[in-house]
C-alpha cells in the first residue's frame, strides 16, 4: 500500500506518459469561449467622456473659487491680493467655459 492510499486519498490523474523531452498536453481544449464580447455604443461612450469632463472641469473651477473664498473670509488674505488672484483665475475660468461649450455644442442632431 502507498501512503496515499493508506491517508485514504489517492490521485485522480496518472502521471503524463514517457514523453523523452516532449511537451504534452493533457487537457482538452474548450469548446466554449472564456470571456464575453461586449458590444460598443460609441454615442453612449461621448456622452458619458462628455460628462465627466464637464463635471471635472466645472467641479475644478468650483473648488478653486470656493478655496480662494474661504481663505479670503478666514483672513489669510485681504481683498487686494484676492482680486489678483481673482484676475489670475478668470482665464482657467474661461477656458473651462470654452472646454464645456465644445463638448456640449458640438453635439448635432441625431448624434
Amino acid at each position: 500500500m502507498t501512503p496515499e492510499e493508506e491517508d485514504g486519498s489517492s490521485r485522480a490523474e496518472e502521471s503524463p506518459p514517457e514523453t523523452k523531452g516532449e511537451f504534452v498536453e493533457n487537457l482538452e481544449p474548450r469548446s466554449q469561449r472564456i470571456g464575453r464580447w461586449q458590444s460598443y455604443n460609441a454615442k453612449k461612450h461621448l456622452a458619458d467622456t462628455r460628462r465627466g469632463m464637464a463635471f471635472i472641469i466645472v467641479g475644478a473651477t468650483i473648488v478653486l473659487y470656493a478655496a480662494l473664498t474661504v481663505v479670503l473670509i478666514c483672513g489669510v488674505i485681504d481683498m487686494s491680493t484676492f482680486t489678483d488672484i481673482f484676475a489670475v483665475l478668470s482665464p482657467l475660468q474661461a477656458l473651462a467655459a470654452a472646454t464645456v461649450g465644445f463638448f456640449f455644442g458640438s453635439h448635432r442632431e441625431g448624434d
